[in-house]
């Protein structure tokens, strides 16, 4: 299908949108790189990242009737209207970060989520496979050196720019290369599925062994990170990725008979998933304190406070991590702006001034920026207005989604329609425990944003009957 008008002022608004995509990829990648973040090279990318989405969005403004043909982008515009309203009306607390708030939303929305209408799924094709390339590759090197700084005993916890940024193994945990150890986890969850797309489409043996590699060593994070997100959205990543394969497979049962059974097989391999990151930290632990006794017998009690991995004592004190007593702060601010919200950046200075006693800001932990929960941090932020909007985009979206796939089944673009649409339900997972999604500035957002405006593409063949069907029909 692709753009007709292929002038090169078009060709060079492409490559612009390309270079968008990809610095506002790598700005999500080093933002949460410990390495990295609050050094000059992020400042380098978001630069880059904002040139090139002025010019992209130059040219959306120009052709602008060819990007708004989508019920779900004037969802969008009416949740970040939502946004302002609810900044407007607590302006009294209001800070730059509610403007860099609305300026990635912006990007989100006009730049990632709205698609050309004159083009179908087969022109993302190359690109989106660019982007999993690119994550599959990035992850595998992170993973890689994350596992080996926590293998050589490092830890760090240093203060840069007024922010605590930890590496390596750091209380109980691998943070490895990371800031966020949950954060890190989803994305190795989604790389583990990357890497099983490459592994099927592939026949080359080499890479289908570097694809099995990938996956070890993704899963070893996981495991090493000690995160429950993680965790939780492997079982609903692997499940569901695992669902839509034993769907293909040929059984000599009725079809609701085959369904239940993909469906137990499908939990069963989550359940598999999260037993096995157990079971790997449990091992490791043994060889450690084994180690421990072995060398060093005055020195045991070090060693293993050192390497090994564990959280117990938390997780038997609250399971949830803080976050049930989090979402309970956030419906006590609730219940004060019930409509509009109290603008998500504003939660931590509305509740000093009005909730000094609420959870989010009175605890043994210290302040909390947010409720490590999307839902939450929107039904605070922008009210049951936003919420109400959101929601509303999920489900109208979901069920696109899955008419999508649907309508691939027995096509060859199967197996990517399937890969994209898990990775997204994968990072909707995880925004039940982290803040994601609209407010948070990741790769996992970027990549959400973009995948899903290209999932919601129709292929070119199915654009083709339905202008067939249009035109037969006299529309």
């Amino acid at each position: 299908m692709g753009i007709k008008e292929n002038t090169l002022i078009n060709r060079i608004f492409e490559i612009s949108e390309l270079w968008f995509k990809l610095c506002f990829l790598f700005y999500g990648l080093m933002t949460f790189n410990s390495f990295f973040t609050h050094t000059k090279i992020i400042s380098v990318f978001l630069m880059l990242t904002t040139i090139f989405a002025g010019l992209s969005l130059i040219y959306r403004l120009i052709n602008f009737k060819h990007f708004i043909n989508n019920k779900i982008i004037w969802l969008a515009a009416a949740f970040t209207v939502s946004y302002i309203a609810s900044m407007i009306i607590n302006i009294r607390y209001f800070s730059v970060n509610s403007v860099k708030t609305l300026m990635f939303m912006g990007m989100e929305f006009c730049l990632l989520l709205a698609t050309d209408d004159r083009k179908s799924f087969e022109d993302y094709k190359t690109e989106i496979r660019l982007f999993l390339r690119i994550m599959w590759f990035y992850m595998f090197i992170s993973a890689v050196a994350s596992i080996v700084l926590m293998l050589c005993g490092y830890s760090s916890i240093v203060e840069r720019n007024g922010q605590t940024v930890m590496a390596g193994f750091v209380w109980g945990r691998l943070w490895g290369v990371f800031t966020d150890p949950n954060y890190a986890s989803v994305l190795a969850v989604m790389t583990v599925i990357i890497a099983l797309y490459e592994f099927k489409g592939s026949k080359n043996r080499l890479w289908r062994v570097l694809n099995i590699i990938n996956i070890v060593v993704q899963a070893l994070y996981i495991s090493f990170s000690d995160s429950r997100t993680g965790s939780v959205v492997a079982f609903v990543g692997a499940g569901l990725y695992c669902y839509g394969n034993f769907v293909k497979m040929k059984l000599s049962m009725k079809a609701a008979a085959k369904y239940c059974v993909c469906v137990l097989l499908s939990i069963a391999v989550g359940i598999c998933c999260m037993g096995a990151f157990k079971a790997v930290n449990k091992g490791y632990n043994s060889v450690v304190k084994l180690i421990a006794q072995n060398e060093n017998v005055d020195n045991t009690q070090e060693v293993e406070d050192k390497y090994m991995i564990g959280r117990e004592e938390d997780i038997e004190k609250d399971f949830s991590n803080r976050r049930i007593d989090l979402w309970i702060s956030g419906l006590e601010t609730f219940r004060l702006k019930p409509v509009f919200g109290v603008s998500f950046n504003s939660v931590v200075d509305f509740a000093k001034e009005n909730q000094p006693e609420t959870y989010l800001v009175n605890n043994d932990n210290g302040v909390f920026n947010n409720y490590h929960n999307t839902l939450v941090n929107v039904l605070v932020g922008q009210g049951a207005v936003g919420l109400a909007i959101l929601l509303v985009m999920i489900v109208y979206a979901g069920l696109k989604l899955i008419k999508r796939v649907m309508d691939s089944f027995n096509k060859e673009d199967y197996l990517l329609r399937l890969t994209l649409f898990v990775l997204l339900v994968v990072v909707l997972a995880s925004a039940m425990f982290v803040s994601e999604l609209v407010y948070a500035i990741s790769v996992n957002m970027m990549l959400f944003w973009y995948l899903l405006g290209a999932m919601l593409k129709k292929s070119g063949e199915d654009s083709g009957n339905d202008k067939n069907q249009r035109d037969n029909s006299g529309i």
